[in-house]
């Protein structure tokens, strides 16, 4: 959709140029922003505003020059050098100066003068408005200001920019306010009511009007001073700007900053899951950045390799008007059978706002069983078989955990310890972290000549701790005559 042309008009002097935004298929328009203007013998250098209808997206230039002098005679009345307005990137304003000079003539009427733009390189030039017209008095004229400077204001509390004349008008008047942000840190568009091309109207008679700026209370918590620029331009013809055109104006904001935090304290999640999300939030949105720290605990129970902080350390940041971010923790799904660990994370270093819930404990469920059991239940060896046997004794997966398992004699045992046997490893067994396999070693002797029967040496495990009983648990050894 193209842009909309609108034309305000002052008086009947001066007209206002104005565009609905925007169409960025076509260039630009460049215009004046009034038609008209007053001026009088004691104006000395007055600036004309030209326009475009949007930012600048390349360098724009556009010729001024006199386009006749009516009854204002060059030199005499006024100076105009021909000359060429450039817009920079990102510029939508330039202004052509005119100097009106006192030419001590009394006798003189009221005089015109017009000045045109033309040639415009980058941008499209609007006929209506490629002409302005500057009317000089025959008399010194009101001026019009702004003031005092500076004010400031409570956000919330209202109060009033106030335009003067230093004289009464002749007849009803006009000025247009202009709004923008000032520095350090420049109000928003939802901060006051008032509007950047507010037209001001000065009753016949007054030489004071207040204008309301509608300071907003807003839920933000914003930069202690922002600052709005108030600028008059535009009067109608039967006024001429003042010295003090421009006023600051801070609004002192009256929010506390926001509360940042955890969602949740606490999380727990298996091992062999998707790990978390968790969620770090402000209480209320900001119109200033807010940042925080995150870091891992160094003092978590969980080893690095069995999980991970994304980013960690690492800061969050949140533009004005986010309230909600993430923090990743991965899970790695092992097959080492330990203990439920911790993650960690803790939040500091906040900026424009205040720590809440500033730790967040991720418990990792683990899903891994080590069982102990022998690996076999039975073997046959002949008596003094050179070096004995070893009976395995096994952890089904590895462990984080000391495991230990006793073993004994069960009662069905047929061999005399001691004579036909020896266990020569010490109950209980220990498996320290990670050990999977341990021997029982049992030597069985010659210990008799002649023939006898076959004899049997039955061992049962015991009540492992850190881990549960498998199977099989009770393992037969035959020693054969």
């Amino acid at each position: 959709m193209g842009g909309r042309l609108g034309c305000v008009l002052l008086l009947g002097f001066a007209c206002s140029f104005e565009l609905d935004l925007e169409d960025n298929t076509i260039p630009p328009t460049v215009a004046f922003e009034f038609t008209m203007s007053g001026a009088d013998e004691a104006s000395g250098t007055i600036m004309v505003p030209v326009i475009l209808s949007r930012p600048a997206e390349q360098e724009i230039t556009v010729d001024y020059s006199l386009l006749n002098g009516n009854n204002a005679t060059p030199g005499v009345d006024f100076d105009l050098a021909t000359g060429k307005l450039v817009f920079a990137v990102g510029e939508s304003r330039r202004e052509v100066p005119v100097t009106i000079k006192d030419d001590a003539d009394e006798t003189e009427m009221v005089e015109t003068f017009d000045i045109a733009l033309s040639s415009p390189v980058g941008a499209t030039l609007d006929e209506v408005r490629a002409i302005h017209s500057i009317r000089i008095a025959d008399h010194i004229l009101p001026r019009v200001t702004v003031g005092p400077t500076p004010t400031s204001s409570s956000e919330g509390t209202p109060s009033s920019l106030i335009v003067m004349l230093d004289k009464p008008s002749e007849g009803q008047s006009t000025v247009v306010v202009g709004v923008a942000g000032g520095a350090p840190a420049p109000i928003g568009t939802g901060d006051v009511t008032i509007v950047d091309g507010t037209q001001v109207v000065i009753p016949n008679g007054e030489m004071m009007v207040s204008v309301p700026i509608g300071e907003k209370d807003d839920a933000l918590d914003e930069e202690d001073n922002e600052v709005a620029v108030f600028t008059l331009r535009g009067a109608s013809t039967n006024l001429v700007l003042g010295a003090t055109k421009t006023i600051d104006h801070s609004i002192v904001d009256n929010d506390d900053p926001p509360t940042v935090r955890f969602n949740n304290a606490t999380a727990t999640v298996a091992e062999n899951g998707i790990g978390e999300t968790v969620t770090v939030s402000l209480t209320a949105a900001s119109g200033r950045q807010v940042t925080v720290d995150y870091i891992r605990d160094a003092n978590d129970t969980a080893d690095a390799a069995d999980a991970t902080v994304t980013g960690s350390p690492g800061t969050i940041t949140f533009a004005p008007g986010q309230v909600t971010k993430t923090i990743a923790i991965g899970v790695v799904n092992d097959n080492v059978d330990e203990d439920n660990e911790s993650v960690i994370v803790t939040l500091s270093n906040e900026v424009h706002a205040i720590i809440g819930t500033g730790t967040h404990t991720l418990t990792i469920q683990d899903n891994d069983t080590s069982t102990v059991s022998f690996q076999g239940n039975s073997a046959t060896i002949d008596e003094d078989s050179p070096g004995g046997i070893n009976l395995t004794v096994r952890l089904a997966t590895p462990s984080s955990k000391t495991v230990t398992v006793p073993f004994s004699l069960n009662s069905g045992t047929t061999a005399t310890d001691g004579s036909d046997f020896t266990i020569n490893t010490a109950s209980p067994l220990v498996f320290d972290p990670g050990t999977t396999q341990l021997t029982i070693a049992i030597d069985a002797p010659d210990n008799a000549p002649g023939n006898e029967a076959d004899e049997r040496v039955i061992i049962d495990l015991g009540t492992p701790t850190n881990a549960p009983l498998g199977t099989p648990s009770r393992f037969t050894l035959t020693i054969r005559e």
